[in-house]
């Protein structure tokens, strides 16, 4: 069945919020999720599924001259590990 988006939020964090206040669900990072963890709200469930572990994830940002520091930052981090 095709995955049918009706909203789209642009942070980790909108998406857990929106789950916690039972607005739906969403597939997030561990990491994204865990600052909700505690939360009544909020259940987490590990994904077990080929298409979920298998993924070629990518690190997509604006050509933007001068980037902020903290998002050039994420970048050179991520092409470190990679390399």
């Amino acid at each position: 069945m095709p995955l049918k988006i009706p909203v789209t939020v642009n942070s980790f964090d909108a998406q857990c919020r929106m789950v916690e206040a039972r607005l739906g669900i969403g597939i997030v990072p561990t990491s994204a999720a865990s600052a909700f963890a505690g939360s009544q709200g909020f259940v987490r469930r590990p994904l077990d599924e080929p298409w979920a572990t298998s993924r070629s994830l990518q690190l997509h940002a604006l050509r933007k001259s001068p980037r902020l520091r903290a998002v050039q930052a994420s970048i050179d981090t991520l092409v470190q590990r990679e390399g």
